[in-house]
């Protein structure tokens, strides 16, 4: 069975009823409105689809803990959430993990753009060699399976 999650999914004031509509739609269980967003549970899949999917959700925010979380075990939390480039790449959510020039983005915009555009084009390329049927059949199975958790040794001795 799928763990069950709290989420906060936030919206600009007034779109709360719309988008508690939207959220019951992609699978959202326990739908509470407030002005400015949506507190709903659901399986990590739901998160996901509210990312990709909502139009009218700014953000989904996931309450990892009831208790209060210190600034020295902020890193170990993140690092729990798995919610990471590379855990994002590794579980199929993003095809490809695009390095920043040292410093952050906002140090070297060129830099910046010019890995983007080399990501972008080396991405076109690759999907341009596939049919539209198989592109489909790809694009199904990778959003079918996000949030899928499957249990392997290592995680079970961890």
């Amino acid at each position: 069975m799928t763990q069950q999650l709290s989420f906060l999914a936030t919206c600009p004031v007034g779109l709360g009823p719309l988008l508690l509509e939207e959220l019951a739609a992609l699978g959202a269980l326990s739908l509470r409105e407030t002005p400015s967003g949506v507190y709903f549970t659901g399986p990590l899949a739901v998160a996901y689809r509210a990312c990709l999917w909502s139009r009218l959700a700014n953000r989904v925010l996931v309450r990892i803990s009831e208790t209060a979380v210190s600034n020295a075990a902020a890193p170990q939390a993140a690092d729990a959430l798995k919610f990471s480039p590379e855990y994002l790449q590794k579980f199929g959510v993003v095809d490809r993990v695009i390095s920043e020039p040292m410093g952050g983005a906002h140090r070297d915009f060129d830099l910046a753009a010019k890995a983007l555009k080399d990501a972008i084009v080396d991405s076109l390329a690759k999907l341009k060699k596939k049919s539209t049927k198989k592109l489909l059949e790809d694009r199904y199975k990778k959003f079918r399976h996000l949030g899928e958790f499957a249990e392997t040794e290592t995680s079970a001795k961890a």
